[in-house]
């Protein structure tokens, strides 16, 4: 019994010294590596200040209808975070309500972009006030990106002097003409 225990243990001894030893035959390492990887995302995105989501020209005395209404400056009007170059485009629908046989075109109403935050913003394009249209048009650009871009933007109405609007656009009561502007921000 003594011997089959003694041969029992040299064979584990045995099979244990060839495990440790193809371990240790096998090319060890003290290092390894891992990647690591940074992966950006563009992102664009364009905020109306939500207390200034409405625009009113008010007619409503004889200097408003002979000189046109007072541009209506919003300020800080559009906040926009982009991680590159980017274009912001204006379109609006045609002015609804009113009389029906009585239209303003959307050409009589302007905006006009001002950047209000020049140390963040790396831009061009922001010229001349630009008419409302149907067609999606570019309203400025920008040839870098950046975060919490604020800029003002100013509203005049310059198609409603000289008169235009004060026969026939009321009937004994206000009227109110309506069009959405909505703006867009697309890479550059």
């Amino acid at each position: 019994m003594k011997t089959k225990n003694f041969l029992l243990t040299g064979a584990l001894l045995i099979v244990a010294l060839f495990s440790v030893n193809g371990v240790m035959a096998a090319d060890p390492s003290n290092t390894d590596k891992v990647t690591v990887n940074i992966k950006f995302t563009p992102i664009q995105t364009i905020e109306v200040n939500g207390s200034q989501n409405v625009v009113n020209f008010v007619y409503d005395n004889i200097g408003t209808y002979q000189n046109g209404a007072e541009d209506q400056i919003k300020e800080k009007h559009l906040k926009i975070n982009s991680s590159g170059p980017f274009v912001v485009n204006v379109v609006s629908s045609g002015f609804t309500g009113g009389l029906a046989d009585k239209t303003i075109p959307l050409s009589d109403v302007e905006v006009q972009v001002v950047n209000t935050t020049t140390e963040r913003y790396t831009g061009a394009g922001i010229t001349a006030s630009l008419p409302l249209s149907a067609t999606k048009t570019p309203l400025f650009t920008s040839t870098g990106g950046g975060m919490n871009l604020e800029f003002d933007v100013t509203y005049s109405n310059p198609g409603g002097k000289n008169g235009k609007y004060l026969e026939g656009y009321l009937k004994g009561e206000e009227v109110t003409y309506t069009a959405q502007v909505t703006y867009e921000i697309i890479a550059n």
